[in-house]
Parts: structure tokens; sequence; C-alpha cells
């Protein structure tokens, strides 16, 4: 996912928006801004969002990314969080949302990974362990086809080699290792 480089009085155009986070126009209009209830200004024939606005769509991307759950707490969260703000009569500065969000997002990433690594480690371990292409694909949370017509993987600093039982998890002794071989 790219980053943009924007301070909080900034405006992000949509267009801008939606090549950073890889989104169409439906998914944005119909999912992001609803969920995250951002409603973009059109000036002319463009629309845009606050710089703040765009750091929180990126936020809640990235707790979607990590999963239908992931993301229902990342909203449950941040509207929570408003919503106490708002029965203090205070407003609720996006900037503490944004504080929220990131650290909630970043905490369940690293959790999600963590776990990820653990299970990837412990089949490591045992040279006669192997996982099938659906179990290996959920691990690594990819299409088993992106799998399919590779005998060797590397990812997450773990090379993943396929045989007639399955596909072996190694942990490669040097840093050079191919991404992708047929």
């Amino acid at each position: 996912m790219e980053s943009l480089q924007v301070t909080v009085a900034d405006r992000v155009d949509v267009k801008s928006v939606l090549a950073a986070l890889q989104i169409g126009k439906s998914l944005f209009y119909g999912t992001y801004t609803k969920d995250c209830r951002i409603t973009p200004t059109r000036i002319g024939n463009q629309s845009y969002i606050l710089g703040s606005e765009f750091e929180l769509l990126q936020a809640y991307h990235l707790a979607r990314a990590a999963g239908k759950a992931e993301s229902a707490e990342f909203l449950e969260k941040l509207f929570a969080y408003s919503e106490d703000e708002q029965l203090q009569n205070q407003k609720s500065p996006i900037d503490k949302m944004l504080a929220l969000s990131k650290d909630f997002v970043l905490s369940t990433i690293y959790q999600k990974l963590s776990m990820r690594l653990k299970l990837l480690e412990e089949y490591a371990s045992s040279p006669h362990a192997r996982l099938s292409t659906i179990e290996l694909s959920q691990a690594l949370e990819l299409s088993p086809s992106t799998l399919y017509g590779h005998k060797e993987y590397s990812r997450l600093g773990f090379t993943f080699r396929r045989d007639r039982q399955g596909w072996q998890v190694l942990i490669p002794a040097n840093d050079t290792i191919t991404t992708l071989s047929k």
C-alpha cells in the first residue's frame, strides 16, 4: 500500500486515495466512507477528503485486511470513543481517533502475525510435517491459486517447498531466497 505524505490541514483528492489504497470507487463510496462516516467534499469536478480522514481510511484499510472481525472491532472502538467524547460535550478530535485506531490496527496485526509465525516455526521444527496447499494459503493469507504451479515459495522469512506429501516449511540459512520458482 502506498503512503501519501499529508498534513492534517491538507486535502487529498479521492483519486489519490483510491490509488493509495488500491480500491475502486464503489468500494470507497459504498463501504469505506459509509463505515468511517466520512463525507468527501466536492470542489469543481474533484472530490476531496481531509488528510486526517485519509489516515483514518488507511487504518481502516489495514483492519479490513486483517479480517472481518478485526474491521468490526475497529469500527466499534472508533465510534465508541467518538460517542464517549460527545457525551462529555467535547468535540471529538480526529487526531485522537486516529491514534486510537492506529494502536488497535498495529496491535491486531502484530498479534495475528505472531500467531502465524509461531505456527510456521512449529512446522519448520519438524522435518516430516507438511501443510496442504489450502492450509498454507490460509496461514499466509493468500489465495490457493497463488501457490499452484510453484514448487517453492518464500514469505515471512520462511521457504515453503512442495513435494508429494505437501508443503514443507523451512527456515533458510541465508538471506538470498528466490521469491517464486517454478
